[in-house]
């Protein structure tokens, strides 16, 4: 089953009483969207059980009081949607529990519980998911070249990578380039526990994206001159350990001693416990 919210419903409450959505993984399409256009919408007191995400549009939307174990991303949060509100639902996603899409803005998620996230990689023409391993592994909430949003107040537990990264994409595998950081965010108040770090700002920098076929250039970094802070040191050997297949590779694996450095921004956010 599954729902698809358009500007008719503007301005609806929906107590949806625990009904339970899921789109076929074949299909690659979301469990719930709400379309471009939509304004004000409250969506509560449902369940999105083994399937892919709900992805959002317009503004004004409220969701809260839903429970989600998807394939892919929990809930996407998509460019342009602003003053969205994600509050009290339980999230279990494959890939990151909520995504905070680029040029979104002034969003706030609270008292979300965001579990045993980005574990998984799903692949619709396959029948089964794969695990992610090393640099493909994901964080619980996810703020790229998103501005001006507060998380507060949030669980976020066992997550595979990290509790919150905030980072500008690099472009990678024909995304578009971002035209701005994840900037003026506010992060405070959220208890985390179980991921190799806690919130990452500028989550890109500094790491191997080598294996993310960017598109907005970069540069190869020696790693002995790469700052030594443990979760990048981690992530960079991670990296480092998989075998290379780019053409443009000049450094081979087991061999390779350097990493390829992209541009990151994630400036003037406020961070605290």
């Amino acid at each position: 089953m599954t729902l698809l919210l358009t500007p008719k419903d503007n301005g609806k409450v929906l107590d949806l009483g625990s009904q339970i959505f899921s789109a076929p993984r074949k299909d690659n399409s979301p469990a719930i969207v709400f379309e471009r256009g939509t304004k004000d919408i409250t969506l509560r007191n449902f369940k999105v059980s083994k399937g892919r995400n709900i992805r959002v549009h317009g503004s004004g939307h409220i969701i809260e009081d839903a429970v989600l174990d998807t394939y892919g991303v929990g809930i996407f949060v998509e460019s342009g949607a602003h003053h969205i509100t994600i509050s009290t639902n339980d999230i279990k996603a494959g890939a990151v529990g909520i995504y905070l899409e680029h040029g979104s803005h002034h969003n706030l998620v609270e008292h979300n519980t965001i579990h045993d996230c980005g574990y998984w990689a799903d692949q619709a023409r396959l029948p089964f998911r794969v695990p992610r391993m090393g640099w493909d592994r994901r964080e619980g909430i996810a703020v790229d070249a998103s501005t001006d949003n507060v998380i507060q107040y949030n669980t976020l537990r066992d997550n595979a990578f990290a509790g919150i990264c905030l980072y500008r994409n690099c472009g990678e595998q024909g995304e578009p380039v971002r035209k701005q950081g994840a900037n003026r965010n506010v992060i405070y108040g959220n208890e985390i526990t179980g991921s190799k770090v806690e919130v990452w700002n500028a989550a890109r920098e500094w790491r191997d994206m080598l294996m993310w076929d960017c598109s907005c250039g970069g540069e190869w970094v020696d790693l002995k001159d790469v700052p030594k802070q443990p979760y990048q040191q981690w992530f960079n050997w991670a990296c480092l350990l998989t075998p290379l297949v780019i053409k443009e590779a000049k450094f081979r694996w087991p061999i390779r001693r350097k990493i390829w450095v992209v541009p990151d921004e994630a400036e003037d956010n406020v961070i605290s416990s």
